[in-house]
């Protein structure tokens, strides 16, 4: 199950920061100071496809957030940066006794941030120019955090920066390929089912003014993300179509009708999604990507009071919904169960999440390298985001 991009987890174990099948290391950073609570806590900021992580150079401990989970996102110009002196913050632990969040107070209350000149006890008098990037993010239990993360005015640091956001925004702009998606007004147009990643997708353009609000004002930037999802990050999250099959009744709930006998239309299959739509109504349709789908096991043909359907049902991340095709004859219905159960199973091999970083901030995505957590995180015990323990570190 992919959970990366879906949770907030503190203290993960060394396995489950490792990146998972799909998940690419587009750029890090080190030096970085995880300001919002009232220790000054220095690591590697590290932005990947589906999240955010930082882990802590000396004790280890490290956060994982998801691009779900963020709620606003911006960069501020820090006009004083001050660095805390030898022996400073003493009295500043603000936060402590929530746990494993860190300190990280939820958004809207006080604490101590990297936003005001010289904040703090004992901090040095030499101030500087910086930039902080400012999360808000939501976890699973509905517990919001704000997190700081500063850096010392370096060449690299504007780059990390504008590639989180860029990133952030891409993730927003491309759910499709990730999401279930009923009824879809760019799905389908004239008949033809609208390829992901492709010139002319208009996914990026429809869903900017729906999610791009909270991160941040529209910006080169946001123009840059944009970009990437609708074919300016390349290759890696193109759709291709592999089977066009007409004649497919749709019998579920979602897809159905008053008839009896279901909605006739088509099934595309691709490297991404299952789609079918209606013959003649391009808006009656339904995006199933496969990412949604639960294994194998959730790709089976069964007997109902309609004959013998292509049953397709969803895992924990889709719902657990169900959703029944019937394909005449028996042959053509066996035919498209096993070329789905194949599609499906080469995209577990290599996931395909659409999110990219636009062409003009992507040139050095090669020179980073895979997180490696300290021997405090090594030893921890496995455990799956959700159900951890570190995953609920409640903020005050």
């Amino acid at each position: 199950q992919v959970w990366q991009d879906k949770e907030v987890v503190f203290d993960l174990p060394a396995n489950l920061l490792r990146l998972r099948k799909g998940e690419m290391l587009m750029d890090s950073l080190a030096s970085v100071e995880d300001s919002k609570g009232g220790v000054l806590s220095k690591g590697t900021l590290m932005l990947t496809n589906l999240r955010l992580m930082f882990i802590e150079t000396r004790m280890g401990q490290n956060l994982s957030v998801g691009f779900g989970c963020i709620v606003r996102l911006h960069v501020r110009n820090v006009s004083n940066y001050a660095r805390p002196s030898k022996g400073g913050d003493k009295g500043s632990d603000k936060g402590k006794a929530s746990g494993k969040s860190g300190g990280h107070r939820a958004a809207g209350t006080s604490g101590v941030g990297a936003m005001g000149p010289n904040e703090g006890t004992g901090t040095s008098s030499s101030s500087k120019q910086a930039k902080a990037l400012v999360l808000v993010v939501k976890s699973s239990d509905k517990f919001r955090y704000e997190f700081i993360f500063t850096a010392p005015p370096a060449r690299s640091q504007p780059r990390l920066f504008t590639r989180c956001k860029a990133l952030a925004l891409s993730y927003e702009h491309t759910r499709v390929y990730r999401d279930l998606v009923a009824r879809g007004s760019q799905t389908v147009k004239n008949g033809q089912l609208v390829l992901l990643g492709a010139k002319g997708d208009p996914s990026s353009s429809s869903h900017s003014s729906r999610h791009g609000g909270g991160l941040g004002r529209k910006s080169r930037t946001q123009d840059h993300a944009a970009n990437a999802a609708s074919g300016g990050g390349g290759s890696e999250t193109e759709e291709k179509v592999f089977n066009t099959i007409p004649g497919v009744f749709n019998l579920s709930g979602t897809g159905g009708s008053k008839n009896s006998s279901g909605t006739m239309g088509n099934v595309v299959l691709t490297n991404v999604r299952m789609v079918w739509f209606a013959n003649h109504d391009d808006t009656f349709n339904v995006s199933i990507p496969y990412l949604q789908i639960r294994t194998e096991s959730g790709i089976k043909t069964r007997d109902t009071k309609f004959g013998r359907v292509l049953a397709v049902t969803m895992g924990p991340r889709g719902g657990g919904h169900s959703f029944g095709f019937r394909i005449d004859p028996a042959e053509r219905l066996e035919a498209t169960r096993t070329e789905l159960i194949a599609l499906h199973g080469t995209y577990s091999v290599k996931p395909v999440f659409g999110v990219a970083l636009p062409d003009g901030l992507s040139s050095s995505r090669h020179e980073a390298k895979e997180p490696k957590p300290s021997s405090s995180s090594s030893s921890s015990e496995q455990k799956q985001p959700g159900a951890a323990e570190g995953s609920s570190g409640k903020a005050d």
